[in-house]
């Protein structure tokens, strides 16, 4: 992939982004009395406003192949999401998509933004209390919750279980510099001013592990039910594990 000023993962942040979202949200700040309505309003010209302190993530095209490989649970658990740790992130996907989010202890904040070829830019805004299990999402759209869930919140969980809960590696690419291999799904070219930082799957690669390494907490997918044909999330505390090495089953055999 390259990286350009232009790209989706920096417009986000541009002046001319912000001002558009801000000034529609000026707008509705001030026709709304309700004060719960005002607050949301509030919150979410707050989030579009924000320019600064994000990391920029770039997926590898090897990296979105594997996304397309997880399967989530199609509800909002909020006690997997309090386990998330707090970051302002934006991630590029690829080119037409990105996702911008920041997560502290009370509150989730998402935007999605894709590049549609008929209608141009559209994002597509929602919050999660994570004190109240509060939602609150764009209704510009009409778009109803189990659609939000299934088309933005569930590629949300994907792109944030793969970051936080699998083995991936991450690669500063400073401004005017390549890295990486086409072949292999995973180069990327950064001609803009900036940082990013490029993130590679470790599927399929050998590690092997001496002695004893840490294993830290996480949520996990556990089977249920009867048949086993059912999952729910089971919390795992982080916890110390040793190398095991098992006997071949000859010397077991014979000794």
């Amino acid at each position: 992939m390259k990286i350009t000023k232009d790209s989706l993962c920096f417009t986000v942040t541009t002046e001319g982004y912000i001002n558009h979202h801000c000034g529609f949200l000026n707008q509705m700040i001030n026709t709304y009395t309700v004060p719960e309505e005002k607050m949301i309003y509030e919150i979410k010209r707050e989030f579009y406003s924000i320019s600064e302190n994000f990391r920029v993530l770039v997926l590898s095209n090897k990296t979105k192949n594997n996304l397309e490989n997880y399967l989530v649970p199609k509800t909002i658990r909020i006690d997997v999401l309090k386990t998330l740790p707090n970051r302002s992130d934006i991630i590029q996907i690829d080119e037409n998509n990105v996702v911008k989010y920041i997560k502290n202890d009370d509150v989730i904040v998402v935007s999605h933004d894709s590049i549609i070829p008929e209608n141009g830019l559209i994002s597509f805004w929602y919050m999660i209390n994570l004190k109240t299990g509060f939602v609150r999402m764009d209704g510009k759209n009409d778009i109803g919750y189990d659609d939000m869930i299934k088309k933005y919140y569930s590629k949300f969980l994907v792109l944030v279980t793969y970051l936080e809960l699998t083995d991936v590696t991450l690669n500063v690419v400073t401004p005017n510099t390549k890295r990486g291999d086409i072949f292999k799904g995973n180069f990327i070219k950064n001609s803009s001013n900036l940082n990013v930082i490029h993130v590679n799957s470790n599927w399929n690669t050998m590690k092997i592990v001496v002695g004893e390494f840490g294993v830290r907490s996480h949520m996990r997918l556990q089977r249920v039910g009867k048949g086993l044909c059912e999952f729910k999330w089971v919390f795992i505390n982080s916890f110390k594990k040793n190398l095991v090495i098992r006997t071949p089953q000859k010397q077991l055999q014979c000794g």
